[in-house]
């Protein structure tokens, strides 16, 4: 029988070794370089509204994107048993779009957006959104995924810093810890 606790999963540094952000700076900068100048500005307007700006002029290849092995057979599995996946993701909504349709194993999305940036609280409260006070299981990896640990029923941790592992100790309910850092494309 499926577990009827949606599993929620983290993009940047849990699903893939990389931030989606940064390898689409790096591809404006060899693509597009007349728009760094701009960038700066954009920052102004807030991270979200940056976030879509990069991402409205460079789409990065999902396939290409480096995933954690371990990760993504966990997530498959999950998926495969019947249980309800979710990938929730500070990226902009572009990004997580097209992983979802690539990996093919998300029911839904949440994400950044120009007006909102799906981060920390910002993402306890997008995924509150979409489940209401249900509980959930999360996987991610940053210090930033302190407060969705801490709502979480059941947290699993992607290669945690000791910083991470200590500001979550008694905070949440670990199920797992994934330490692989290699990389699959």
């Amino acid at each position: 029988m499926p577990d009827p606790v949606p599993l929620i999963v983290d993009l940047d540094g849990t699903l893939v070794d990389a931030d989606t952000l940064h390898l689409s700076i790096a591809r404006l900068a060899r693509e597009r370089p007349w728009l760094l100048p701009a960038l700066p500005f954009m920052v102004l307007f807030g991270r979200a509204r940056f976030k879509d700006f990069v991402s409205d002029h460079v789409q990065l290849d999902p396939s290409s994107l480096p995933y954690r092995p371990d990760v993504m057979e966990f997530v498959k599995h999950q998926r495969a048993s019947g249980r309800r996946i979710v990938l929730a993701t500070a990226a902009n909504k572009q990004i997580a779009d097209a992983v979802a349709r690539h990996l093919g194993v998300f029911e839904s999305v949440i994400a950044s957006n120009r007006r909102h940036n799906a981060k920390a609280g910002g993402k306890v409260a997008a995924i509150r959104a979409q489940l209401g006070d249900g509980e959930f299981d999360y996987i991610g990896d940053s210090m930033a995924d302190v407060p969705v640990f801490r709502a979480a029923r059941r947290s699993y941790l992607v290669c945690p810093s000791a910083e991470l592992t200590s500001a979550i100790d008694g905070g949440a309910r670990i199920g797992g810890v994934f330490q692989t850092a290699r990389r699959q494309r």
